[in-house]
């Protein structure tokens, strides 16, 4: 579950990451990300393997760029 998108300055954002604390709710997938604004959306935009990201109970931060959206 996406918890949190803040945009820091036009085209980068801060996406904060809760994975649920029940058992089986980490991913062993790749993990994507697509943001819609006004003037479309972006295409997918990976967060990454979840070597030690989406565990269970885990709060994952990334830093993204995209389009102006």
């Amino acid at each position: 579950m996406i918890n949190f998108i803040c945009m820091i300055v036009e085209g980068k954002w801060l996406v904060r990451v809760t994975t649920d604390r029940r058992p089986s709710s980490e991913t062993t997938a790749q993990v994507h990300l697509t943001v819609y604004g006004t003037r479309g959306c972006t295409d997918p935009i990976s967060l990454g393997y979840p070597c030690e990201s989406f565990q269970a109970g885990a709060v994952d931060e990334f830093n993204v760029s995209s389009m102006i959206i």
